[in-house]
């Protein structure tokens, strides 16, 4: 009888450790789900690769004219308007509404810093989730700038952006460096592969 009330009480037990290990997981899901709400995305990659280009276009719900356009409306000087490098840190955001629908205000309209914020402030209201992308830049020279963006802004993700027409270049190699230091997760976009050849892509596309 008392082995049988052991091994009731043993029973018990390990019944009652499962249904505590149950809640936590459950109570750790909804912790990752109600902070995932809010999601901040390090876009990085070499200069010339279209990262600011990439922003542009998601958050604009518009595609670029070959021209600019797109990157235009995330710079925030004009002689990067004017150059097409990034030399500071500029942030856009995404929402998508409960129905997982982007919500977008404005397609590649002018953009000014007054009406940035209006549009901010009409997306956050509007949105269920953001998305918030830190467009970073990808010459050597702002390399410290970066930095900054990578330590300064704590990502929860980095988008390493490459060009498929001219592959893993060496500051794309020093962006993952920094981001495998700070441990941060990281995936990694091609683009610009409607110009690069097809013998080109597929090299560069070994290299990943």
């Amino acid at each position: 009888q008392d082995a049988s009330k052991d091994m009731d009480r043993s029973t018990s037990d390990e019944e009652d450790v499962a249904t505590g290990a149950n809640k936590i997981e459950d109570m750790t899901d909804d912790w990752v789900e109600d902070h995932m709400k809010d999601v901040t995305v390090a876009v990085i990659g070499n200069v010339d690769s279209g990262k600011s280009t990439l922003v542009g276009v998601l958050t604009k719900g518009g595609l670029d004219d070959g021209r600019g356009l797109a990157r235009a409306k995330v710079f925030n000087f004009s002689h990067e308007a004017a150059n097409g490098r990034t030399s500071s840190i500029a942030q856009e955001i995404m929402g998508f509404s409960s129905t997982g629908d982007q919500v977008i205000i404005e397609r590649m309209a002018n953009t000014t810093a007054n009406s940035r914020n209006t549009t901010w402030q009409q997306v956050v209201s509007q949105s269920e989730r953001l998305v918030t992308f830190s467009d970073l830049c990808g010459h050597e020279k702002y390399l410290k700038t970066t930095i900054f963006g990578l330590v300064g802004q704590c990502p929860d993700y980095t988008m390493i952006i490459v060009n498929a027409n001219a592959g893993f270049q060496r500051m794309s190699r020093e962006h993952l460096g920094i981001a495998l230091a700070l441990r941060i997760p990281f995936f990694i976009v091609v683009t610009k592969i409607d110009i690069a050849p097809q013998n080109v892509f597929e090299e560069n596309l070994l290299q990943l």
